[in-house]
Parts: C-alpha cells; structure tokens; sequence
C-alpha cells in the first residue's frame, strides 16, 4: 500500500484551499467596496442636511414633496404669522373673485385686517428665527421699489388699500404679489427649540443606522490588525487608522470627508492621487525643500558641534560604556583593518612601479654619495654598472616587498603579524591623536569639509526648483501600479 508523501499533501491541501481563499478575499473587497460607498452615501446626506436650511427655499419650489418628507426631521414648520399672513390674502382673493367690490365693507375689513399683519411683519420681523434676514430684506426692497417708496411699513400700508389696489386692478396687483412676494413668505418657517436653546434636528435618527454600521467595521478592522500584527494591540490598531473614528464621531459630521476619501481610494472605487498631487503640487513643494533644508542643516551643525568638541576622535580612543551602538562594537578597529588590508594587499601591488622607482631614487641617492660608488664609477667600463644593480635591486625589492605582503596575509602566520602590525598601528594611531597640535588640526579640517558642504549642498537644494523635484515624484508615483488590496490595508 504506497501512500503520499508530504510535499504531495501540501500541494493537494493548497489547490483546494486556493478557490476558497479567493472566495474569501472576494467577500473582504466586496465587503470594503460597500462600506466605501456607504460612507459616500453618508457623507452626501451629511451635506444635505448641513446645507438643507440654506436651500430649503430652492427645493420648496423644485421639489415640494422633499421639504413635506425632510421638514420634520429638522423640527421644521411653517411660521404662524407668514401663514397667516398668506391665508389672509387669500380670502381676499376668494371674495373679490366672488365678485364683491373693493368698496363693500368686507373687503374693506379684510384690507384693515392685512395692513395690521403687515404692521406686525415689519416690527416683530418673523424671519428673524430662521436666520432669513436676507429674505426679509428683500421682501421690503421688492415692495419699495413697486410702490417708489422709501418706508417700508409705508409701502405695506399702501398696497392693501382700495385706491392702489383700484389704480392697479387687484388682478395685476395680486399677480404680483404672487409671483415676488408670497415665495419669500411661504419660505419662511420656524424650529421647535431645546431646553438649551438648540434647535432640535432629528438627523441623528438617520445617521446612528450609518454609525453602527461603521463601528462594526472599524471592530473588525482592528480584530483583523492584532491578529496579523503581533506587536500591535487593540489599542494600536485603532490609532493606525484613527482616521476611521470620524465615521462615528456625532459632532463635526463633514470631517467625515477625510475617511471617506480614503475608503474610496483604498477600495479602488477611484483614484485621487492625480488631484492630491495637483492641488498640494506648490505648498508641498516649497514646504519639503524647506524641511529638506532644515534637515541638513542641522544634521551639518550638530555634527560640528561634535566634532570641535572631540567626541569622534575620543570615542575612537576611549570608546564610551553609556554610547548607544548597533552590531559590534569593534566598528572603528574593523573599518582600520579593512582600510590596512585594502591598502597592503590589494592596493600596494597596484603601485609597485611607483614604489620600484621611489626605492631606486632612494638607492641612487645613498650610494652616490658613498665613496666606494665613485670609485667603481672611475674605473673604464664600469660607470653604468652601479646604475643597473640599483635599478635591479630597486625592483627585486619592491617586488619581494608587495607580493610577500599579499603572500603573508594568506598565511596563517602571516596574518598573526599582520593582526599584530595593525594593533601597533591602531595604538600607534590613538597615541598621536592624543597630542592637542593634531587634534586641533584635524577637526579643524573636518569642520572645514562640513562648512563646504554646507554652503555648497545645502545651498544647492535651496537654489534647485522644488517644483521639479516634486513633479518627477508624481511621475513615479503615478507610473506605480494602484494598491488593489483593501485586505493588505485592513492589515496595516
């Protein structure tokens, strides 16, 4: 009887959990789509109801049936005066199409009655509570202007009196009225008024259904993050995405914009890199360059500072216990031997006909001088003699010389000497370091290259359009493939 073996199972166990994990992330993107556009959807009604005051007016006279249905969830109803104001004017209507004239006691008491509701229009101003000053203004500059009057409480007493209305004829007068002033009247309205002086919106009955939604959500999100992030807790999870809290934030409902966009791009319903980039193109520009700027800047000084005060070379010689460091702590030793390695092993032999001729100069020089050179140099035939042995010496020694270095440091006992010669050089080093003349002068050279690159670098990104800069960034970001996975990012 055969049986499977292992990587066999595996493979048959990953092919059938293959479709089912692709169901999976299918749910999670179909799941993060519907609460982008749930929060979009929300975010439209939060607006709608924000601005629903502003354009009551306009939708009253659109859509009739929307101000029926959405006025009481604002505690909105019409005012009682301007009501009664209107109801008034058509009685009147209703009679004189009756056919009773203008002069008959009852058209003559219901014109007494509508010059006194104007009286009270004009002094107690029902618009006042609805915040429609505005139509209140225009209300009274409409009637003045028909009635070339400058009082507005004149102009009222005028219009419901049987001479203008005779000198107009109460069908053109009442047309009118009709078409520039009963719109700006039945606009008018009142709100029910909390114990503490708040308006009373009943928004929140629409929005809590949206919320709990949201918070679900935001849960699971964060259940989704501890899980796939040990070293995150609940906590940390919510914060990472602090910008979720807003969806059920009761106050200052339009900051809702912030994770809707972001839901929006993360599920890929659309892309606002383009209008993000355009729109913060200029201040993101000149704010990066500054920061940039500064950066340097202060790394530059900071690093001067420390370098005129010792410490790099201190702690090269006296390495500190309470000095953070990462990895080894032999960094500077190691950077040394590599330094000596390089420069015996592989550099030196690079050099050798240089060094074979400083070595023959050398040579040249000290056996000249002697008189046992000059000498052989009197004697016929022998003047080019001692040139040549130096000359073959030279490089014999400068050959000797580099190739045993190299040879040395491959052998074992080799490179004990090599390790002892770079310990000797490495205290050799520190010793003359400690002399105040040579520590003087190369901080002095090293905040010398600091200062260079100061006001050439430095300089140099404060001279370079920041503009540029920032539209070749948007040319990567852009040319980058859009992050698809909402899964990835519920693991953020």
């Amino acid at each position: 009887m055969t049986h499977r073996s292992l990587p066999d199972r595996t493979e048959v166990l990953r092919a059938r959990l293959r479709p089912k994990l692709g169901y999976v992330g299918a749910l999670v993107r179909g799941w993060d789509r519907a609460i982008a556009l749930l929060a979009a959807l929300n975010f439209v009604l939060v607006v709608f109801n924000t601005t629903y005051i502003h354009w009551r007016a306009t939708y009253l006279d659109r859509v009739p049936q929307l101000v029926s249905f959405y006025d009481p969830i604002r505690s909105i109803s019409a005012h009682p005066t301007t009501l009664r104001y209107l109801a008034s004017v058509d009685r009147l209507r209703d009679a004189l199409d009756r056919g009773e004239n203008l002069r008959d006691p009852a058209i003559e008491q219901r014109l007494e009655n509508l010059r006194a509701q104007s009286e009270q229009l004009v002094l107690e101003n029902p618009f006042a509570i609805s915040d429609r000053m505005q139509e209140h203004g225009k209300l009274d500059r409409r009637l003045r202007d028909r009635l070339y009057l400058q009082s507005s409480r004149e102009a009222w007493q005028t219009f419901w009196t049987a001479n203008y209305l005779e000198q107009e004829t109460p069908e053109a007068a009442l047309a009118w009225f009709d078409a520039q002033l009963r719109p700006l009247l039945a606009a008018n309205f009142t709100r029910e008024i909390q114990p503490n002086g708040d308006f009373l919106d009943y928004f929140w009955r629409i929005d809590i259904s949206f919320m709990w939604i949201f918070a679900v959500d935001i849960l699971l999100r964060a259940i989704h993050i501890t899980r796939t992030r040990e070293e995150l807790n609940f906590f940390d999870a919510l914060l990472r995405r602090w910008y979720d809290l807003l969806l059920i934030c009761p106050v200052y409902r339009w900051l809702r914009i912030v994770p809707t966009l972001a839901r929006l791009q993360q599920a890929n319903l659309v892309d606002f890199r383009r209008a993000v980039a355009q729109i913060t193109h200029a201040p993101a520009a000149q704010l990066a360059n500054r920061v940039s700027s500064f950066a340097l800047l202060q790394i530059v000084d900071r690093t001067k500072e420390d370098i005129r005060a010792g410490k790099p070379i201190d702690a090269f010689i006296a390495p500190q216990d309470n000095y953070v460091r990462i990895g080894a702590a032999d960094k500077v030793d190691r950077t040394i031997d590599l330094a000596l390695q390089l420069a015996l092993v592989r550099i030196l032999p690079r050099l050798e006909p240089d060094i074979t001729s400083l070595l023959k100069h050398n040579l040249e020089g000290t056996v000249q001088e002697s008189g046992l050179y000059r000498s052989v140099a009197n004697i016929p035939g022998m003047q080019g003699m001692p040139s040549e042995a130096i000359a073959g010496f030279a490089t014999t020694l400068a050959q000797a010389t580099c190739q045993g270095l190299a040879d040395a440091y491959q052998d074992e006992d080799g490179r004990v000497l090599f390790e002892t010669f770079s310990e000797n050089f490495k205290e050799a080093l520190r010793d003359e370091l400690r002399d105040e003349r040579v520590r003087a002068e190369l901080e002095q050279a090293m905040v010398e290259i600091l200062e260079e690159i100061e006001l050439n670098y430095i300089k140099g990104v404060s001279e370079q359009d920041p503009e540029e800069t920032l539209s070749e960034v948007d040319r990567i970001m852009m040319a980058e493939a859009p992050t698809a996975s909402s899964v990835e990012l519920a693991g953020e």
